[in-house]
């Protein structure tokens, strides 16, 4: 039995060529068609779950500003941004500062939004601050009168899942759990109770979710007492490793009945971080040289790392550790005359 495969005409080919470029063109159109709505006509986002951070320095142009708006999905076509801009006579106003931007946006909108001088700005909070320190900050930026951060520490209503943690004696002494970051703040809107809840939540956040596990190997197992010895790591070595080993050796000295003997939670209470004769014989209990056990409260609040650190200590033969004036090593020590000689050759 014989095929007979059918012969496709010149005018079918033709005619089936059209149709595929009518496909493609109708797809280009479509495409164009989209991208032109998601440019101009969209509706911008509020919801503010859905939003990304923009940072424009100080002196950027509008080519840095569009490629960095391109990069968050902000705009979909940084040609077409500028071409707006400047039909809006906005190329030579963008704004330096950082601003939040709600995600979808048309391209007038994201003008208006950078062109825009910011509301929201950024305050880093240093690791290792003190609350007097943050409202110390906060007050520098103008961002509050002086003591009013502290003031709303004592007595704000703040509720917040945080407070299971600290100690029924110093419920109303947030030191510690204070999480030092870098936070988005309103500049028109803000309020210390507003940033305490943002510290708050952070901590959290932050908080190893094993912290049980690791404190149960501890002497003390309670979060308030591992976040008390955190914060006094923090005010006394820099680096990982050293904050473990002295870690193991203050948990060593707590276990072995020892005065803990960490000159900085003396220097909680002062201000020009000079220790004096008078104060090693202070009857504070923040003198934990005199005095055994831990300082009623954290002195500064603490570092992730840190808290890690209070959480893993590094087990030594070492007892005694200083910090050195000019570099800040950290020379160990095993035995009393072996300290006495590091100070002597360190620090005097």
């Amino acid at each position: 039995m014989t095929n007979f495969r059918r012969r496709v005409s010149p005018f079918e080919q033709q005619s089936s060529s059209k149709k595929f470029k009518y496909v493609v063109y109708f797809a280009i159109f479509i495409l164009f068609s989209q991208f032109l709505y998601n440019s101009y006509w969209v509706t911008p986002g509020t919801n503010k779950d859905n939003a990304v951070t923009i940072n424009i320095p100080e002196g950027s142009n509008l080519k840095e500003v569009a490629k960095e708006l391109k990069k968050q999905n902000v705009i979909t076509s940084k040609t077409l941004f500028k071409m707006k801009a400047k039909s809006m006579g906005l190329d030579t106003k963008v704004q330096s500062g950082i601003f939040r931007v709600n995600l979808p946006q048309n391209l007038e909108s994201a003008l208006k939004i950078v062109t825009t001088p910011p509301t929201e700005n950024k305050v880093t909070i240093p690791e290792g601050y003190k609350i007097s320190q943050i409202d110390d900050l906060l007050t520098e930026k103008g961002l509050i009168l002086e003591g009013e951060f502290i003031e709303c520490v004592q007595n704000c209503q703040i509720d917040h899942s945080v407070l299971k943690y600290i100690s029924s004696q110093n419920v109303r002494n947030l030191e510690g759990f204070l999480f030092p970051d870098t936070y988005f703040i309103s500049q028109d809107s803000f309020t210390s109770l507003d940033l305490i809840l943002k510290m708050l939540d952070n901590f959290e956040a932050k908080l190893p979710t094993n912290y049980q596990e690791l404190a149960s190997n501890l002497p003390l197992t309670d979060l308030y007492s591992v976040i008390n010895m955190a914060s006094i790591i923090e005010r006394e070595v820099l680096s990982q490793k050293d904050k473990q080993l002295v870690s193991g050796i203050l948990w060593k000295r707590y276990r072995s009945n020892w005065s803990i003997d960490a000159d900085a939670a003396l220097l909680y209470l002062k201000k020009d971080n000079k220790i004096t004769t008078k104060d090693l014989k202070s009857e504070s209990l923040y003198n934990i040289r005199r005095f055994k056990g831990l300082p009623p409260t954290p002195i500064s609040n603490p570092s992730l790392s840190s808290i890690e650190a209070a959480l893993n200590p590094i087990e030594s033969d070492f007892w005694f550790y200083i910090t050195t004036l000019d570099t800040g090593e950290v020379i160990y020590a095993e035995t009393l005359d072996q300290h006495n000689a590091n100070v002597n050759k360190y620090l005097r």
